[in-house]
């Protein structure tokens, strides 16, 4: 058992309607996940072009966009953060690889990068990510009984707390600088902080503010 299987099971008793709800959310995750492997997976084409962009903050504002990157096969995964003004300039982004694997790995991406806003002492900023389970988890106050169920609790505190924070859902494919991000080489268990955009994603990092035609 993990430390956070641990903390969330210690002094919990399961119930039968717990484990219910803990099996029909297992099938949630586990669908979310295959989901969005199947559609990284595939080029989709559509005969009517679809036009996203990522949107820069307002003025004032920053914004981290955040992703996940695992490797089938291997007992770790890796988050990506990127750190923008409301010029879409890059400050800073960092990734960081964790042993383990857990359900959802974005959310271990989404409480990274609030811990990363509150070390950087900022207080204005928009988190996006491409996982909407996990966005939606985490804004909306229903208890889950996975093992993530802890980093959503400790996601929705740190927001409590600072109410000048949001965390909302971006499409994947404006979000591909923090995946680039995500697949930067680092040590298990470490993180890296990038003060330069790495040589892999100048070209998106331009990009991604573009229009993208997909």
């Amino acid at each position: 058992m993990n430390d956070i299987e641990h903390h969330v099971w210690q002094n919990k008793t399961l119930t039968t309607q717990m484990a219910m709800q803990w099996s029909v959310q297992v099938k949630q995750w586990r669908d979310s996940q295959q989901l969005k492997l199947s559609r990284n997976n595939s080029s989709v084409q559509n005969n009517e072009a679809k036009v996203f962009k990522w949107h820069p903050p307002s003025e004032g504002r920053m914004k981290v966009n955040v992703d996940a990157h695992i490797v089938a096969g291997c007992s770790w995964f890796s988050c990506g953060l990127i750190l923008r003004d409301h010029q879409g300039k890059f400050i800073r982004a960092r990734t960081h690889r964790f042993a383990g694997i857990v359900p959802v790995v974005e959310a271990i991406g989404v409480l990274e990068a609030t811990r990363w806003i509150n070390s950087l002492g900022m207080h204005d900023v928009d988190i996006e990510s491409d996982s909407l389970v996990t966005v939606q988890a985490i804004n909306k106050a229903v208890e889950n009984y996975l093992e993530v169920g802890v980093v959503f609790q400790k996601c929705r505190e740190f927001l409590n707390d600072r109410r000048n924070i949001s965390v909302s859902f971006v499409k994947k494919q404006v979000n591909k600088v923090a995946h680039l991000i995500a697949r930067v080489p680092c040590e298990v268990n470490c993180f890296i902080d990038l003060m330069t955009p790495p040589r892999s994603v100048l070209e998106p990092l331009e990009s991604e503010s573009l229009i993208m035609i997909i």
